[in-house]
């Protein structure tokens, strides 16, 4: 079962950041409150755009600080949630993973 603390929310609203009925779990000392992507984020980095803007709201671990998740909202509301699981660290990796192929030759890079 995964806590969504802010389900049926809106942005802007406190959330608790632990399930209720984990009690291994501390809250963090600062506030949290909803995302426009029902993410509990804390307060301090809450945006709360005009309707017709896209959202990216940033989940975090603490202890190490590793960046868990992101969720991207469209302008029409759509919500692409990515999530890093067992995430590998100090791997070398092929530059080529990072090289952008336009399959319909349309990208055209930014030139300095």
């Amino acid at each position: 079962v995964v806590h969504t603390p802010c389900i049926n929310r809106a942005c802007g609203d406190q959330c608790l950041v632990c399930d209720p009925n984990d009690t291994s779990c501390t809250e963090p000392s600062d506030p949290h409150a909803c995302d426009g992507v029902a993410a509990c984020v804390p307060a301090a980095n809450l945006l709360c755009g005009p309707p017709d803007a896209g959202t990216l709201a940033l989940t975090f671990s603490d202890k190490p600080l590793i960046l868990r998740k992101w969720a991207v909202t469209d302008p029409q509301g759509i919500v692409t949630t990515v999530a890093l699981l067992d995430a590998r660290f100090g791997m070398e990796l092929d530059p080529g993973l990072f090289v952008f192929e336009d399959p319909k030759k349309l990208y055209v890079p930014f030139e300095n």
